[in-house]
């Protein structure tokens, strides 16, 4: 009667020791779906946000190129401050030391 008993009581014990187990495993389970998701809408963000930067860095560099092209230097530079381009002999030639070799 006593190892029927204690058979029983090993039973119970065992079947809660596998339904905590599998409670646990459940909830880790949930709770990496959980994180998965939220990676993924961390991820999503910053994606659109790149998008953005990029766009506005690419848009940036175009007016960089705009305003740096020659021919809008030239008109300013004329229009705006009254120069003009310089005759021969206002012009100084230097000579390039950077590609001599010492």
């Amino acid at each position: 009667m006593k190892t029927i008993a204690m058979t029983a009581a090993t039973f119970r014990r065992q079947t809660a020791a596998t339904s905590i187990a599998l409670v646990a495993v459940g909830i880790l389970y949930v709770w990496t779906h959980l994180r998965v998701v939220d990676l993924g809408y961390l991820i999503s963000d910053l994606l659109g946000k790149r998008r953005h930067v990029q766009a506005d860095h690419d848009e940036l560099a175009l007016e960089r190129d705009t305003l740096l092209s020659p021919k809008l230097l030239e008109s300013k530079a004329i229009n705006d401050f009254q120069l003009r381009i310089p005759r021969r002999d206002q012009v100084i030639w230097m000579q390039d030391n950077l590609t001599k070799s010492p």
